[in-house]
């Protein structure tokens, strides 16, 4: 199994593109469960952004545990 390591980068990377692509429909979403243990799924929430213009319908995954990056 590959390490978290291996997917950091390229999530890092898509996140940085997409701030580009906002107005753009063909932005792909990461595949972020590459970042999760497969033995527990993360905790999700609905919530906003937390800096201005704190837009709603944010998705944010929580570990109850920390993941060693």
């Amino acid at each position: 199994e590959k390490d978290i390591t291996t997917h950091l980068f390229p999530a890092i990377q898509f996140c940085q593109e997409l701030a580009y692509k906002v107005n753009d429909s063909s932005a792909v979403s990461p595949q972020s469960e590459r970042l999760y243990p497969k033995t527990r799924p993360p905790s999700t929430d609905i919530g906003s952004l937390t800096t201005p213009p704190c837009d709603e319908g944010v998705i944010w995954s929580t570990e109850k545990t920390p993941i060693s990056v």
